[in-house]
This record gives structure tokens, C-alpha cells and sequence, in this order.
């Protein structure tokens, strides 16, 4: 898979920032960032953290994910 180019990542990242109310709402309905990240083709984890950051929305701990022996 090729890497995004610098004008892909804007665009994806604009997209973000232009969702901020249905981003925030679905946070406090319980989607991870993770989840959000990825249905918003990938912004970036950090990069959305603060995002989070500067709206002012409080960001949960983390969870660790429990791994089940297959």
C-alpha cells in the first residue's frame, strides 16, 4: 500500500476537523479513538488526541486490550 501524500493527509485531517461535533458525540457515546481514527481514514491517533486537546474535550485512559490464547 502506498503512503499518502502531504495534500491526502490534509484533506483527511480538514475532514476531522470539519466533523468535531459528531467526532466529540461519538466519543461520549463510548467509540474509541481508535475507531474514530480509522472510520476517518487515519489521521492519526496523536494527531486526534490533541485535537481533542484543543476543543477542550477530557479524554478517557486508555484500556488496555485483553488478548485471548486462540
Amino acid at each position: 500500500m502506498r503512503r499518502r501524500t502531504r495534500e491526502e493527509l490534509t484533506m483527511v485531517r480538514n475532514a476531522v476537523i470539519a466533523d468535531m461535533e459528531t467526532i466529540i458525540w461519538r466519543y461520549r457515546q463510548g467509540d474509541s479513538m481508535s475507531d474514530i481514527n480509522h472510520d476517518y481514514w487515519s489521521p492519526g491517533e496523536h494527531w486526534l488526541a490533541r485535537k481533542f486537546d484543543e476543543w477542550g474535550e477530557p479524554r478517557r485512559k486508555a484500556i488496555p486490550r485483553v488478548h485471548r490464547a486462540r
